[in-house]
């Protein structure tokens, strides 16, 4: 049976890359499958490059990312034009009108209308919702409770971890083991760092002058403070700095601990068994970090922003350095993380909405 699968992705570059990118990792499976074609619409043409380098065309709709009411027009007449089987919408930037008007229009062409959800906004109009928070239980009675209050049918739900849309590398990269000696340490705190939380660690890292460990720097592609982190790692052999990875499976399993922002990064760690200590910038991010910690996966060192810069580089390197060198430590979390994301989450979210 063929199948053709439109992502309607968005953000822009500071904010929005992880819509895109959680929507190429199951992009990147459908690829393997000759019954399946893809395409990709967004609003404007910060993600273009980074879609058509991974083989997939790009719609742009030259509308604003976060008025998507405005769009609908323009958006109606690409769904007609391409006649989708699958709609899979991932944006912050949705509204109960969008979801009403898009779902009444692909109800009536057979499409069906997928949402990658992690805000529990309201009771979306779609078939299946997507949320692959940690903390499944409650999120199933959360949905079923705001379904319920709206009066609307619910959606058939893909919850939890295991369905997390990673990479196909994610898969592959598992330690079979922890090494007594903790002595990498990753750092990696997403595309944009407006906090300039890697600037400060760095400061912090040379400050130090440790030379008993190894940290692995990773600079994302909007990173203001990329030039001064080149800079100042020169001065340091204990610094390795990585850009414009493409192997991040590799470096994780590599690296004894990771330090890192919330978000998707954590199923990816979790995936490749990396010890990790985490902290949050945004209100969106507090549930996951806190699941993770909850659920005994990851050491949660609090929120970015109820700490100034110094206070919050001395707390998060004390606690990865403490976990380096506690290997009964790095053993539970690494057992924790074995039972909870395999990696294949994008393959089951193919399985489920491209069933008959």
């Amino acid at each position: 049976m063929f199948v053709k699968i439109l992502f309607r992705a968005d953000g822009n570059a500071i904010i929005g890359s992880g819509h895109v990118m959680r929507c190429l990792s199951i992009a990147e499976y459908a690829s393997e499958h000759p019954d399946i074609e893809v395409l990709f619409v967004t609003s404007g043409s910060d993600f273009k490059k980074t879609i058509e380098a991974r083989g997939f065309r790009d719609i742009v709709l030259g509308t604003a990312y976060d008025c998507m009411d405005g769009e609908i027009e323009r958006f109606i007449s690409v769904l007609s034009e391409a006649a989708p089987d699958v709609v899979i919408i991932d944006s912050y930037c949705v509204t109960e009108k969008y979801f009403t008007v898009i779902q009444s229009f692909c109800n009536r062409t057979g499409a069906k209308v997928v949402y990658i959800d992690d805000m529990l906004c309201f009771a979306y109009s779609c078939d299946y919702i997507l949320n692959y928070d940690i903390l499944v239980g409650s999120l199933e009675q959360t949905y079923r409770r705001m379904y319920t209050e709206a009066g609307i049918s619910l959606p058939k739900l893909l919850l939890g971890p295991r369905f997390a849309p990673l990479r196909k590398e994610f898969s592959q990269c598992k330690r079979s083991k922890i090494r007594e000696a903790g002595k990498d340490i990753l750092i990696t705190t997403g595309g944009a760092d407006s906090y300039h939380v890697l600037l400060g660690l760095t400061d912090e890292i040379i400050s130090r002058g440790d030379g008993k460990h190894i940290f692995h720097l990773i600079i994302g592609a909007c990173n203001p403070d990329s030039h001064d982190i080149r800079r100042k790692a020169e001065t340091g052999s204990s610094i390795v700095v990585y850009e414009n990875i493409t192997n991040m499976g590799e470096i994780m399993e590599k690296c004894d601990v990771a330090i890192s922002a919330s978000g998707s990064t954590l199923f990816e760690l979790c995936a490749t068994r990396t010890p990790s200590v985490i902290y949050t910038i945004a209100d969106n991010q507090l549930p996951g970090a806190k699941g993770f910690s909850k659920k005994g996966l990851m050491e949660y060192c609090g929120d970015i922003r109820d700490y100034s810069m110094n206070e919050m580089a001395k707390l998060v390197l004390d606690k990865a350095l403490a976990l380096a060198d506690n290997y009964e430590g790095r053993m539970m979390l690494f057992s924790a993380m074995k039972e909870t994301v395999d990696g294949l989450g994008a393959d089951r979210i193919l399985t489920e909405i491209c069933r008959q």
